[in-house]
């Protein structure tokens, strides 16, 4: 098509622009094409930066890189045996899994190297990494594939892809980082160093945030509550919208395209509805074309319907051509005969290879309206599609009843019915990810904790994009399944550093919150920072719902960071104090009665 373009603007003085259906569905697919080749390179980079300063160690940082970029390659190489389509959806899949692959290396080189620190011999050292990590590891690889498979609850196949396709990604990262990862650590110990000053000074903030939280838990519990409240007010107002052709980047070709064709020639939004009649040839019976033209006036009265194609519209016309063009006769034929001859006489006439079956069907049964409206919403679509199957209902005879159909049509429903299929699908995850939780934790009271900071991220991720958009597309449906494994990544690493402290080393609880900072908090930390920075980079997509997708995804691991680092050790401690204090009571009044 873009071929025969060039040809034409060559010969002729015109400007062709392509438009439509077909052009939609080839810009979904070059658009994938084109983040992966943009967005990859630039995620890399990124990523190498971001672990240079946490590592300052080429080697290190090579040897994340080699997982990294092994468990994205292996992943695609997987996909590409399996057949699994790259789309607009998927084709971020690739720099989802660079991301999400970086946070296994990291928690198990940081152990290595604090294990290193004091002297250990390196074997030594990557058995107590391994020993350390390797719970927290696969639980929170398992809850990050639950997370993403949930996207097969989702109506759209391309988020199938990009649920599975990142599902096996880490999956693949876990393996490779329990596996080839400590060989690694294995050769190259000896030029592995840790400068002294940068833990010093690392265990120095920690041991400062450790402080404060133990003098100020209750506050911060507090303040966060007023944030949460605060927060979950607006979103009851977030306005699930969209415009189809809006999920492409101005700077794409289709949408300039589309835009120019909104703007100067007709609508891009259209409804279809196949109206039947009571049999072969029945289009011509004068009650099917009168309610027909009812219908099209119907949709005429709306200030956004741009046309109506309808047959009556045909029929009119020839009846005043054939009653020399006077204006009176156009009307509706007045018996099914004349109705009939009128439309044989019409197709006889038009040029060989033309005929009408764009409007009706081989026997006459049944004929095509086609609605196209100007530039509207997905919901105003959906509203005017509704609006026009009631009036079917109200004023036409059951056999014309029929429901608003097309391809915008399709899309126009598609987020909702995302949304539907995400709930269910989010609930799923979020039960069997609290499940493995409860079960890692062996405790019903660490469980519970453990899901709070879980559920908080996406409500305050949720607010602030009511508060900055006020409207979301389909990207709202799959982001909480997206990012909800992620943020049980941190939450259960620290937890378990945390139970490691208060139940190996018999510490307090404020002194055991402090072992889970100096032993976990950096590497919580550059995780959280690289997936947020992967996450940044998805806004560089020409394809809306991806750089939507990419930026409240990033508000929500920025929340979880928060609330992980801040919020769970005090409320920890409120939780863990409260009943220490009970048993320190319940022991000096034993002692008392005794």
């Amino acid at each position: 098509m873009r071929e025969l373009a060039q040809e034409l603007e060559a010969q002729y003085p015109v400007e062709v622009r392509l438009s439509g259906v077909h052009m939609l569905n080839h810009a979904f697919a070059e658009i994938g094409m084109q983040d992966i080749v943009n967005i990859m390179p630039v995620m890399y980079m990124v990523m190498l930066a971001i672990l240079l300063v946490l590592f300052r160690s080429v080697l290190q940082v090579l040897m994340t890189v080699a997982i990294v970029h092994l468990s994205t390659i292996t992943t695609m190489g997987i996909v590409g045996w399996l057949g699994i389509p790259l789309t607009a959806p998927s084709s971020i899949a690739p720099t989802i899994i660079l991301t999400l692959a970086v946070a296994d290396s990291v928690h198990i080189i940081m152990s290595f190297v604090i294990a290193k620190r004091r002297g250990v011999s390196n074997a030594e050292a990557i058995k107590e990494s391994m020993s350390v990590n390797f719970l927290p590891i696969l639980l929170t690889s398992l809850t990050t594939i639950i997370g993403f498979v949930a996207l097969n609850f989702a109506d759209a196949p391309p988020y199938h892809d990009l649920g599975n396709i990142t599902a096996i990604g880490v999956f693949i990262a876990f393996v490779l980082s329990i596996t080839l990862l400590p060989c690694l650590l294995y050769i190259l110990p000896n030029w592995i160093k840790q400068k002294e000053q940068d833990t010093k000074f690392s265990d120095k903030i920690w041991a400062k945030l450790s402080h404060f939280i133990e003098s100020k838990y209750k506050t911060v519990i507090i303040i966060f509550s007023a944030l949460t409240i605060a927060f979950m007010i607006p979103i009851p107002n977030l306005k699930l919208d969209d415009r189809w052709v809006e999920y492409f980047s101005d700077k794409t070709q289709f949408r300039n395209d589309a835009d120019f064709v909104q703007k100067n020639v007709t609508g891009l939004y259209s409804i279809e509805f196949n109206l039947q009649s009571l049999g072969s040839q029945g289009i011509s019976d004068a009650e099917y074309l009168n309610t027909l033209d009812d219908f099209a006036k119907y949709y005429r009265s709306f200030d956004n319907v741009y046309n109506v194609s309808v047959l009556t519209d045909t029929m009119k016309r020839l009846n005043k051509n054939l009653h020399g063009d006077d204006p009176s006769f156009y009307r509706i034929p007045e018996n099914k005969e004349l109705a009939a001859q009128y439309l044989l006489l019409y197709e006889m006439s038009l040029p060989y290879g033309l005929d009408l079956t764009n409007q009706i069907n081989m026997d006459k049964s049944s004929s095509k309206v086609v609605i196209t409206m100007k530039d509207v919403s997905t919901n105003e679509l959906r509203e005017a599609a509704a609006k026009g199957e009631a009036w079917l209902k109200n004023n036409a005879p059951a056999y014309m009843h029929a429901i608003g159909s097309g391809a915008t049509v399709i899309f126009a429903h598609q987020s909702d019915v995302n949304i539907q299929g995400m709930v269910t699908g989010t609930l799923l995850s979020l039960i069997m990810i609290c499940i493995v939780v409860f079960i890692a934790m062996r405790n019903i009271k660490y469980g519970l904790i453990s899901v709070l900071p879980n559920v908080l991220p996406a409500i305050f991720a949720f607010g602030a994009w009511t508060l900055l958009r006020g409207q979301a597309g389909m990207e709202v449906s799959i982001v909480v399944s997206a990012t909800l494994g992620v943020i049980v990544d941190n939450c259960v690493h620290f937890m378990i550093k945390y139970l490691r402290g208060k139940e190996q080393f018999n510490l307090a609880p404020a002194d055991a919150i402090k072992y889970a900072y100096q032993n976990v908090g950096n590497a919580l930390l550059f995780t959280s920072v690289t997936l947020i920075a992967g996450y940044t980079v998805l806004t560089m997509s020409s394809f809306s719902l991806n750089s939507s997708l990419g930026l409240m995804s990033a508000l929500t691991v920025v929340a979880a960071l928060l609330v992980i680092n801040i919020l769970l050790p005090a409320i920890i401690l409120f939780v863990d104090r409260a009943e220490q204090r009970a048993a320190d009571e319940r022991l000096i009044n034993a002692q008392l009665a005794s």
